[in-house]
């Protein structure tokens, strides 16, 4: 059956879409797991059936019609461009992937710096994403694509660095821009809850308030009045300025 583009299914993998169908109101559902690339090659031999899931859905063409624009390599197309117009690339096809798992009409629709789980992915949709990137970039991404990279710029850097090592450099890659834009996806109350609010605070050279990493209170609400982006970037300003002065008198 895998010849044809029919893949087995595991246990837990069976499990998860039974739950899946469980929260559905379709009267009929199938659970099977597709190889489409298999299936879009022999589409001419197969049922009707067949030749139409090959295709995917209406939102799934317009998606790859938009990612065939960079050729049939992306990662050749990528070594003609500029820093600029590659990560630019590289955004459009993850933003319009992204949609397309989500059923949005359009890439407009995902946010480069909105974390993922924000915009909608669940474990499902995750795969899915995963899997479509697979197809797009030639890359084997990880199952955890989602959750080590976690929004749609964060990945963008990594697939840029995957696809176009040897063009990489300080302006397209910029650890320091990374660490920010990840920890800028993480909300407030779940650095308070992992105990690390006072010690990011006073990385950067600030006095944590008492019961910073409590509930928040002892603060007089003043963390809790600040956005993640606000909150990291003003420890990591204040470290920026402090930092370097402290080690020249040490």
């Amino acid at each position: 059956m895998r010849q044809v583009g029919i893949e087995g299914l595991s246990v837990e993998r069976g499990l998860e879409l039974f739950d899946t169908a469980m929260g559905l109101d379709d009267p009929a559902l199938v659970p099977i797991q597709l190889d489409l690339p298999t299936l879009r090659r022999t589409a001419d031999n197969l049922p009707e059936i067949f030749r139409v899931l090959s295709q995917g859905s209406a939102t799934g063409r317009r998606r790859r019609e938009a990612v065939s624009k960079a050729g049939p390599a992306l990662a050749e197309r990528l070594a003609g461009l500029d820093a600029d117009a590659r990560s630019a690339l590289v955004l459009e096809v993850v933003r319009a992937e992204a949609a397309g798992v989500l059923g949005h009409a359009g890439p407009e629709a995902i946010h480069p710096e909105r974390a993922f789980q924000e915009l909608g992915f669940d474990s499902l949709s995750a795969v899915e994403f995963r899997n479509q990137l697979n197809v797009v970039t030639g890359l084997r991404l990880p199952p955890t694509l989602i959750f080590d990279y976690p929004s749609p710029d964060v990945l963008t850097t990594h697939l840029l660095t995957e696809l176009a090592p040897d063009a990489a450099g300080p302006d397209q890659v910029d650890e320091d821009e990374q660490v920010r834009r990840i920890l800028q996806t993480i909300p407030i109350n779940r650095l308070r809850d992992a105990g690390l609010m006072r010690s990011l605070l006073e990385l950067g050279g600030v006095q944590a308030p008492a019961g910073a990493d409590d509930d928040g209170e002892g603060a007089g609400g003043s963390i809790d009045e600040l956005d993640a982006e606000s909150l990291i970037s003003m420890a990591l300003d204040e470290f920026e300025l402090d930092g370097p002065t402290a080690e020249a008198g040490s």
